[in-house]
């Protein structure tokens, strides 16, 4: 009998205690699920790389080759001023395009932010009460922040205008017929080269940086707590009021 006490006492103070807290039950902390966080970083990337691509197709290339197609398509061709002032039309087609949006994102995005707060905590008017002042200043800020990137569009654009002026100094060196760069009379290498000279790094990645900003303040603008579900006010507010450095991977939601 002895031996059995002996041997269940022994078995007893064997076991491990079962840990005390989430971390020493998971080996991270909750809601800092280290896989998940990578998953969501390559995800992040890849919609950031497509989205950047996108982007500055639209408001560069995009922009150049509808000018140079309306520019093939008139009889006789247009001069050098006009082929300036279709894509200028372009542009502000596109700048009206974005300004109307930023009207249409939350009147269309406030109720159902709004309902998300409804779902989410019911009848505990506290947090449900707090979750809406949350969802109205995000879409206030928003707004707001949504005109100040309507305005970079602007420059960016003129910096484009700019490239191409710098390109038409070039093209009377290299390329006669520019923007057409498939005539025997046009020096595609020489033309390249002189472009890649002319114009300052700067210059060359401002449609890129905007691009990749945009992409930033959209993916974080969106982000919730994913304790709550509630939109994450705070950074937002602080990314947009500050003009700062964007925080960058971000989640728009984790899980232990």
């Amino acid at each position: 009998m002895r031996v059995l006490v002996a041997l269940f006492a022994l078995l007893a103070t064997s076991v491990d205690p079962e840990p005390e807290t989430f971390e020493d039950r998971n080996g991270h902390e909750a809601f800092k699920n280290p896989e998940i966080d990578e998953k969501y970083d390559q995800w992040e990337r890849f919609l950031e790389i497509m989205f950047v691509i996108a982007c500055r197709a639209k408001h560069s290339k995009d922009v150049e080759g509808e000018a140079k197609a309306v520019w093939e398509s008139t009889e006789g061709h247009m001069d050098y001023d006009g082929y300036v002032a279709e894509m200028k039309t372009i542009q502000q087609d596109n700048i009206k395009d974005f300004k109307r949006s930023c009207g249409m994102i939350p009147a269309e995005g406030l109720p159902k932010c709004r309902m998300g707060c409804q779902t989410q905590h019911g009848d505990q008017m506290v947090a449900r009460d707090a979750c809406d002042t949350k969802c109205e200043k995000m879409y206030f800020t928003f707004e707001n922040e949504c005109h100040n990137k309507v305005a970079t569009l602007g420059n960016v654009y003129e910096i484009e205008l700019g490239k191409l002026n710098s390109y038409l100094s070039c093209a009377e060196l290299h390329c006669p017929d520019y923007p057409v760069t498939d005539g025997d009379t046009c020096n595609v290498d020489d033309l390249d080269t002189c472009k890649q000279e002319m114009v300052t790094d700067m210059m060359k990645e401002a449609t890129t940086d905007f691009c990749e900003s945009l992409f930033t303040w959209i993916y974080e603008a969106n982000a919730k707590d994913p304790r709550t579900g509630d939109p994450i006010v705070a950074r937002f507010l602080q990314m947009s009021e500050a003009h700062s450095a964007p925080i960058r991977r971000l989640k728009f939601l984790s899980a232990m």
